[in-house]
């Protein structure tokens, strides 16, 4: 059974495809992050996104730079469609939550 994870407004993806979950409001200040972010764009990998940008979400063949905080997509993942976060790295300030 695939869980669907809604994250904004008609975006939605298969739980299981997640690969990561990052706080952009933070992550956007590394290089690499930036670097990874331009070349998905590059790639036409990149889901375009609304402003504010507090989340980046990698699944396995798309990114996404979303309006809603990290905390919000794991809140998302783990009541209402019981996936289980632990299978999804989510990145806050600097470590792992």
């Amino acid at each position: 059974m695939s869980y669907w994870v809604d994250l904004t407004g008609e975006k939605v993806v298969v739980a299981s495809e997640i690969v990561l979950v990052l706080d952009w409001t933070t992550g956007k200040d590394l290089p690499i992050n930036r670097e990874f972010v331009s070349h998905a764009r590059a790639c036409g990998l990149m889901v375009p996104g609304e402003i504010p940008q507090k989340s980046l979400l990698v699944t396995r063949d798309r990114v996404y730079l979303l309006p809603v905080s990290t905390r919000t997509i794991e809140r998302h993942m783990r009541n209402e469609h019981r996936f289980a976060p632990k299978s999804v790295i989510t990145c806050q300030r600097g470590g792992r939550e």
